[in-house]
């Protein structure tokens, strides 16, 4: 049986990119098998329509330079800024009724927040 070590690494915009190679060469070096990266819909989609994977594909092929297995978690949960300001409407609403305007919140990796309501 194979035993899977690693560790979580990247949750855009950290670690900067320019740490990439150093990282992931200690991570290898220190026996680990395994990064965990954050692939954050409302950071790859700054903008309407147009995701932008580049930056995610290239920690990829960094990692499996030096041998590493790598566990994508696709996080859908959080609305990418320009949602609100196409679409005004759109708010989180707690169960309270309380409504506020996109912004960072703590229980989302990149900003906005999770399920944005469209009125």
């Amino acid at each position: 049986m194979d035993i899977v070590i690693g560790t979580q690494y990247y949750r855009p915009s950290n670690p900067p990119k320019s740490d990439w190679p150093r990282d992931l060469d200690r991570i290898a070096e220190a026996g680990l098998t395994m990064i965990k990266v954050w692939a954050c819909l409302g950071w790859m989609e700054a903008n309407p329509g147009q995701v932008d994977t580049g930056e995610l594909e290239e920690l990829l092929e960094l990692a499996v330079q030096r041998d590493l297995s790598v566990v994508v978690n696709l996080i859908l949960e959080n609305a990418p800024y320009w949602l609100e300001a196409g679409n005004p409407g759109a708010r989180y609403r707690s169960t309270a009724g309380t409504v506020v305007s996109l912004g960072a919140a703590i229980n989302t990796p990149g900003g906005g927040w999770p399920w944005a309501l469209f009125r």
